[in-house]
């Protein structure tokens, strides 16, 4: 098996589903069924590494083992529909590079390419810490500001609502609001950097980049150039 397009994902499955949806409309209206992309998606019930780094471990050899049975090599693009397992890489062996498409990049590339300089950061805890974001930013001139302690625990909170099935429309308030204290400090985009806040979302003046889009549209480059 060929030029296949694996989803690596189930952190949580709501986000990594979407991502799933968001390859399938972007190839296009008006094809026949032999024109989508095959599409593997492992979604993986991982410990939860993004609340208790300290999972990260368990988390990888999960990953680890089901990947050791799906047809990696052999694969023109992989995608990791999670940004904070992003920060796994390193331990994720069964990966090829060259065929996987980075979540981290995809978003940093369309910011660039959109001309912003002060960009918003909505995230986990886990990863706003890590800065995966300021760094891949930084190196492109962009400043990232990013929210208070308090917001970040918010944030961490309804990340989780999201993973239990929980979404009230509270929820969206509450984003709207984190985001609207961020454009107080004069950023020029908002960045949904957790694949779980777009199955959110907020109401923001602002041009909202959201990393499962990034991420579906640099698949989707890849798989075209591959064939």
């Amino acid at each position: 098996m060929k030029n296949h397009m694996i989803i690596i994902g189930g952190m949580g499955p709501q986000a990594s589903s979407h991502l799933h949806s968001l390859i399938v409309v972007g190839v296009g209206k008006g094809k026949a069924p032999d024109e989508f992309p095959m599409i593997i998606h492992a979604s993986i019930p991982t410990p939860d590494f993004i609340a208790t780094p300290e999972a990260a471990v368990g988390a990888v050899k999960m990953i680890q083992d089901v990947t050791s049975n799906l047809p990696m090599k052999t694969a023109s693009v992989i995608g990791l529909a999670c940004n904070t397992a992003h920060l796994l890489l390193d331990d994720l062996t069964n990966i090829p590079r060259k065929s996987f498409v980075s979540m981290i990049d995809a978003v940093a590339d369309d910011i660039e390419s959109a001309g912003h300089k002060k960009v918003g950061l909505l995230a986990s805890p886990f990863t706003i810490k890590s800065e995966l974001y300021h760094k891949a930013l930084k190196a492109r001139g962009i400043a990232v500001l990013q929210p208070n302690t308090h917001d970040i625990d918010a944030l961490s909170n309804i990340i989780h609502g999201v993973i239990s099935n929980h979404v009230p429309l509270s929820m969206r308030r509450r984003l709207t609001d984190i985001a609207k204290r961020l454009e107080s400090q004069g950023v020029d985009c908002i960045l949904l950097g957790c694949t779980e806040l777009p199955l959110v979302g907020i109401i923001s003046k602002l041009p909202t980049i959201d990393s499962l889009s990034s991420l579906s549209k640099a698949m989707l480059k890849r798989q075209a150039e591959v064939n």
